[in-house]
């Protein structure tokens, strides 16, 4: 029996990694998702929740549904795939060993709770694409977490990070979200901004004086 042998597909592309108590140890080490599996091309995967693996690789082109990879306490790496323009609500949550800091370019939406507890995480890179962070999406991760912003056009919802150090490397940031379009309560209390030099006025009139403001050398 090979780890193929532990997935199932449907009519639509859609693999599952559903497993038996019997096949638990194939899912232990690296695991590789196929780019087809029984003359089926593999076009989104779901249901890894709670596998053992540590490390996983995804083919390009291939979406990652909601909760894929929910609680998968063992996964330190994992390969994403290109393009990939959403991480959905709770795909990494509960990963606590994970480690990411690159995403992919082409990276739009990072849904609620999508990293919630993975406690590993210490850095993050958003890429200049990615225009929306969800609700709690980095909650439980490490806690000297550093997240450098490279979007100018980036909407965070309430309370999307938690106490944290956020870099905007972005110096349009705040002329692109006004208060109109984005949360008066984007980060929990405690966390400090670092910003381009000569903006820290601005970062504390459009943050009501929320948060510690470090202007940037």
């Amino acid at each position: 029996m090979t780890i193929n042998d532990c997935f199932s597909i449907t009519d639509e592309g859609t693999l599952c990694g559903g497993y038996t108590v019997e096949q638990r140890d194939l899912f232990f080490g690296e695991i590789e998702i196929p780019v087809q599996l029984n003359g089926v091309m593999v076009k989104s995967i779901s249901g890894f929740s709670n596998a053992p693996m540590t490390s996983v690789t995804i083919p390009n082109g291939v979406k990652i549904e909601a909760q894929t990879f929910k609680d998968c306490k063992a996964l330190r790496n994992i390969k994403l795939p290109h393009p990939l323009s959403d991480i959905f609500p709770e795909t990494f949550s509960g990963c606590e060993n994970l480690e990411v800091s690159l995403l992919p370019k082409t990276l739009q939406h990072i849904h609620e709770k999508a990293f919630y507890g993975c406690s590993c995480i210490q850095h993050i890179i958003l890429p200049a694409s990615v225009t929306e962070i969800g609700s709690r999406a980095f909650f439980g991760c490490h806690r000297d977490l550093i997240i450098n912003v490279l979007s100018d056009d980036l909407l965070f919802r309430d309370f999307s990070v938690q106490k944290c150090h956020i870099i905007f490397g972005a110096e349009n940031y705040l002329c692109q979200h006004g208060k109109e379009n984005n949360s008066s309560h984007p980060f929990e209390s405690g966390t400090v901004l670092h910003v381009p030099k000569g903006s820290k006025a601005v970062y504390k009139e459009r943050f009501l004086n929320q948060y510690e403001i470090i202007e940037i050398k």
